[in-house]
């Protein structure tokens, strides 16, 4: 955890511990600027929206097929 900062890829090993995995991404955070931050939320935002658009397509294509 303390070389967390200088990784450019969590290590696969470590990256399958889900607490490992979050606090990798609270250290990555953690050295960004406001500005990147928000940048980093939007784009966060944006990901979960379209995987939601996703999913609620998925379960309205459904019915139609049986």
């Amino acid at each position: 955890m303390k070389v967390a900062r200088s990784l450019t890829s969590i290590p696969p090993s470590l990256d399958e511990v889900p607490e490992l995995h979050h606090a990798f991404e609270i250290a990555n955070q953690a050295s960004l600027t406001p500005e990147e931050l928000e940048a980093l939320e939007r784009r966060e935002m944006f990901i979960y929206d379209q995987q939601g658009a996703v999913n609620l397509g998925r379960t309205e294509v459904k019915p139609e097929i049986a």
